[in-house]
């Protein structure tokens, strides 16, 4: 027999079992001091919205992400401030990004695309087509900015708020990445935009719209 422990004529090789008792009591030693514990998941189960909520609230901000890239696309080359123009582009690739989202989601939620693109609301339009008759660039700023942006994030606050963080999951998970997209469009161009906004700010109660834009997209029905 050969030195590995190979069996005469057949080629092939024994291996013989080797019993180490004190290296498995010392395993076991080990997993009673440290028993593993399965990580708690503190989610609770059960949002606020059904299906057909989050599916009516998603389009309507679908519809307001689109027609906010609309307005700042309508007002680019009117800008005279050259550093804000350039901003403002950044910005609507945002919204059109945070639009487009929300669109593939509403895809997945028994929607075709065709509805989604053809879904309209007054109530929505009102605001915007007061941003389209902004006098100036201050005017503009403060009307996207300070009220109609800062009611969209808000409502997405809200709404990730009130879903459900595991069953709503696909739903809310838009939301969330729209929230954080369009946060970084709410700090101002420029600071030279931001002294411009505060007069126009006083200038015009733009103020007041800013509780109609929170309702309208927080209606559920669509």
């Amino acid at each position: 027999m050969s030195d590995n422990g190979a069996a005469p004529g057949n080629g092939r090789a024994t291996f013989h079992a080797v019993s180490r008792p004190e290296e498995r009591a010392a395993a076991v030693e080990r997993q009673r001091a440290h028993p593993y514990r399965f990580p708690r998941d503190p989610r609770q189960l059960g949002g606020r919205f059904t299906v057909d909520e989050n599916r009516a609230r998603l389009l309507r901000y679908f519809y307001f992400e689109r027609r906010l890239a609309q307005a700042l696309g309508s007002w680019t080359l009117a800008i005279p401030e050259f550093e804000v123009s350039i901003e403002t582009g950044r910005h609507i690739f945002y919204h059109a990004d945070a639009a487009r989202t929300l669109r593939e989601r509403l895809s997945e939620q028994e929607l075709t695309l065709a509805k989604v693109d053809a879904f309209r609301d007054t109530e929505i339009d009102g605001p915007f087509d007061e941003l389209l008759l902004a006098e100036d660039t201050p005017e503009l700023l403060v009307g996207a900015h300070q009220v109609l942006g800062q009611a969209l994030s808000t409502a997405y606050r809200h709404h990730i708020d009130l879903t459900d963080p595991v069953t709503d999951a696909p739903p809310s998970g838009p939301c969330s990445e729209s929230s954080w997209t369009t946060s970084r469009c709410w700090r101002g161009p420029t600071a030279r935009s931001r002294r411009t906004s505060k007069e126009a700010s006083r200038r015009r109660g733009w103020r007041a719209g800013a509780g109609t834009c929170s309702a309208c997209l927080a209606a559920s029905a669509a």
